[in-house]
Order: structure tokens, then C-alpha cells, then sequence
């Protein structure tokens, strides 16, 4: 089910309707252009504000984005309020935060030591990489105050 589905599905036909088609109140149908713009619009948030995509499987994303797309198309009418748009971006960068703590559920078989990676070459960090080159550790830095850790390798 698309985020368009969920909405519908947890609204009223006739407020659905109304909020879609806010300079025709003789319409019965719901305005699906206007609702898939803001559909779109909240994607465009998860990503801008939250820095995922929207994904309709997780719970979180459901409810955020069905309130997201209200409040989308309360704005189109110009029925809601900067500050109402500005408080549903604040809580999905809390529900962002808060799923960045959720702990895996499953179990990896990887080792942080491997000395080896996948291609059977040794293992390197991205940092040496040679467009990075000039924040590599210089050898025997320290960091504890023995002088300059970084250099232009």
C-alpha cells in the first residue's frame, strides 16, 4: 500500500475529498493529482529533513506521512499555519533519532579485526583513499599532545 493508499484508508471519503479539492466544493471525487503532489511533498521531506526514504512497511513512516500528507494539503488550501508544518518536520527528526537507537534484531558473523576484505586484498579504510590523503594519521602520532597528527602523507 502507497503512502496515497494509507491516507485514503485512514480519513473520511468526504474529507478526503473536501481536502483535495479545496476550490471546487461541488466535487464527489477525490482530487488524486493534488493528493500524489503532496504524497510526493512528504517523500521530499523524509529525505530532506530525516535523511531516509519514506518506507511504507515501517510503522513510524505510516503515521508520520499520513499526518504529513494532511497537513500538506491543509497548506494548499491555506488552512494551516507555517509553525503546524514546522512542528511535524521537528517530530519526524525525533522519530528519525529515536529509530537510530533501536538495537538490531539479528546477528552478524562480521568481525571489526578482519585483516582481509571480501576481494582477499588487505582491508583499508576509506581514509586512504588519495583524495583524502592529507587526513591520514602521520606514522607514530600520537594525538596526545606529541605534536601535529596529520599530514600531507
Amino acid at each position: 500500500m502507497g503512502l496515497d493508499a494509507d491516507w485514503l484508508a485512514r480519513i473520511s471519503n468526504a474529507r478526503a475529498v473536501t481536502l483535495t479539492n479545496p476550490d471546487d466544493p461541488t466535487q464527489t471525487t477525490v482530487n488524486t493529482a493534488r493528493l500524489l503532489a503532496a504524497v510526493s511533498d512528504v517523500q521530499g521531506e523524509f529525505r530532506l529533513w530525516a535523511g531516509v526514504t519514506y518506507t511504507e512497511t515501517l510503522p513510524e513512516h505510516v503515521a508520520l506521512g499520513v499526518r504529513g500528507v494532511t497537513i500538506y494539503l491543509r497548506q494548499y488550501q491555506g488552512q494551516s499555519e507555517q509553525d503546524e508544518l514546522d512542528a511535524w518536520r521537528q517530530s519526524l527528526r525525533a522519530m528519525m533519532q529515536q529509530l537510530a537507537w533501536i538495537p538490531p534484531t539479528g546477528t552478524s558473523n562480521l568481525s571489526p579485526t578482519a585483516d582481509v576484505s571480501i576481494s582477499g586484498q588487505p582491508a583499508l579504510p576509506d581514509f586512504d583513499d588519495a583524495r583524502l590523503r592529507n587526513y591520514r594519521p602521520r606514522p607514530g602520532g600520537t594525538g596526545g599532545g606529541g605534536g601535529a597528527i596529520f599530514g600531507n602523507g
